[in-house]
């Protein structure tokens, strides 16, 4: 017997358990889970609250540091621009501010 055959011999026996398969299935035939709806505008409010929030707790005098030396090594060319977007990141400088800052300098 070969290997399909073999597992497949083990599934239909249920000897091997696969979930939503040969086991934990739903015994209400043809009824779909309900999907998930999201609400975009929710999340976008909520992540803005989060943002703003962020901004007001973080130093802004260290993050205004950190993404200026983050946007000069980018533009040395010499300099390990991970090690500056790690520093920003403890900075708590948000993804775009630190992509920004790197992007603006790549993009000529």
């Amino acid at each position: 017997m070969d290997a399909a055959t073999r597992l497949q011999a083990e599934r239909d026996s249920g000897r091997s358990i696969v979930v939503g398969v040969n086991s934990f299935q739903n015994h209400q035939a043809g009824e779909q889970p309900p999907a998930r709806r999201i609400d975009n505008e929710q999340v976008v409010e909520r992540q803005r609250t989060r943002l703003a929030a962020l901004r007001v707790k973080r130093n802004a005098a260290e993050v205004n540091d950190v993404l200026a030396r983050l946007k000069h090594a980018a533009q040395d060319g010499k300099s390990n621009v991970l090690d500056f977007a790690i520093e920003a990141v403890r900075a708590r400088a948000t993804v775009g501010e630190i992509s920004k800052g790197a992007l603006s300098t790549w993009r000529t």
